[in-house]
């Protein structure tokens, strides 16, 4: 999606995207980092500045990577450690925090990452075969964002006389609304 926004934007008038998928390995070497699918997608929202992504932090909240602390600087590079993306980690609904496979932050140079976070804990979602499920991961999170990302559009068109927000319009109000589940 992100390759072919430039089409989509243009003849689609496309808004948002969901990105559920991560170019970088499972590792904490390369975890973090900005690198050149974080540029790109960077220099591509500037070039689209009324389409925001939504990327899905990732799930590997179980790693240690020093000298952090376990479930610390584990969020992707690549698309996820991109500056003008919604990056989106998974919350447990039942005790109301982070949940604890979700990726977090910080990125390598020191930006906070994922900036917010929705369910993603046992989440009924689709499954193969045509059938429906419970499901985990930052994957189901990310989607609910981009939906709402949606809403945020379309409500702001409708009191605006049509126009379209910018994406870091979107993002503003999508995360200085949000309540803040982190360290005080």
């Amino acid at each position: 999606v992100i390759t072919n926004t430039p089409t989509y934007a243009v003849d689609n008038n496309m808004t948002a995207t969901n990105n559920s998928y991560t170019a970088a390995a499972d590792s904490c070497a390369g975890t973090g980092g900005y690198d050149i699918l974080s540029n790109y997608t960077d220099n591509q929202m500037r070039d689209f500045e009324k389409v925001l992504h939504v990327v899905s932090a990732g799930n590997d909240g179980n790693y240690t990577c020093s000298p952090y602390p376990i479930s610390f600087a584990t969020v992707k590079s690549g698309y996820q450690s991109a500056k003008n993306v919604l990056t989106v980690g998974a919350m447990d609904q039942t005790n109301y925090s982070i949940a604890n496979f979700s990726s977090r932050g910080p990125v390598k140079d020191g930006r906070l990452k994922p900036e917010i976070v929705a369910s993603g804990l046992n989440v009924y979602s689709t499954a193969h075969i045509f059938r429906y499920g419970f499901n985990s991961g930052t994957s189901m999170s990310g989607p609910m964002v981009a939906g709402a990302t949606t809403l945020l559009n379309e409500q702001y068109r409708k009191s605006n006389l049509g126009a379209v927000p910018k994406a870091s319009l979107i993002k503003a109000l999508l995360c200085n609304t949000a309540e803040d589940l982190g360290n005080p």
